[in-house]
């Protein structure tokens, strides 16, 4: 870990040897390693999650998914109960469809990603019902003469939201897995120390002296 460089007869200074600063990961599992790529790519995560304020990617993926099946079904069987569970199950679906999927990301600590998607969700709804609204203007939901733009834009209310929910189940695999790599790209770099030297022997080397804390 140590670079060198001679001081000349100008006083500039010529590089005499430059040595690279690699990932504990990546040292420990070179490709020579024997293991094929999806299994050495495999053991580097595997240092990438001891790094402090990681997430498991896997577990986020279950929280989003969990948070947002479960609240649904729950709330539409509640919905066909009494007064008070109708209530409860209109709630439980309502968190279920705007909130469930965002839960994966707040485990993950990126938060602000999962309620992008809850405004999304929001904006899509106000779309919605602000064109469902146009639409049943006139009498028996027929302002434009037919029941079929209203019908027509509550499936695609519903497949909007439907998407956005989707998209974010699965794409907060990738979201924690990004902002982990961060994590521990930072905190490799941070134990990384650089110092300058300058040794009496050979002329008066002058060098960089590089330490990686493993």
């Amino acid at each position: 870990m140590i670079t060198k460089a001679r001081q000349g007869a100008c006083g500039g200074i010529v590089v005499l040897t430059v040595t690279a600063l690699a990932s504990p990961a990546t040292a420990q599992f070179p490709a020579s390693s024997g293991l094929d790529e999806s299994e050495r790519a495999g053991a580097m995560y595997a240092d990438v999650l001891e790094v402090p304020g990681t997430r498991n990617p896997g577990t986020a993926t279950l929280l989003s998914a969990a948070g947002t099946v479960a609240p649904v079904v729950l709330g539409l069987v509640l919905a066909g109960s009494d007064d008070s569970g109708s209530e409860i199950g209109g709630l439980l679906f309502t968190y279920g469809i705007y909130f469930g999927p965002a839960t994966g990301y707040v485990y993950g600590g990126s938060a602000g990603r999962g309620f992008a998607g809850v405004g999304i969700r929001s904006v899509i709804s106000l779309l919605g019902y602000g064109l469902m609204a146009a639409a049943c203007s006139g009498d028996n939901c027929g302002g434009f003469g037919l029941d079929g733009p209203a019908v027509a834009v509550g499936l695609l209310t519903m497949g909007g939201l439907v998407t956005s929910m989707v998209h974010d189940m699965v794409s907060v695999d990738n979201e924690v897995r990004r902002r982990n790599e961060a994590l521990a790209a930072e905190h490799w770099v941070r134990r990384v120390t650089v110092a300058p030297v300058v040794s009496a022997a050979d002329g008066g080397t002058v060098g960089v002296v590089g330490r990686v804390s493993l």
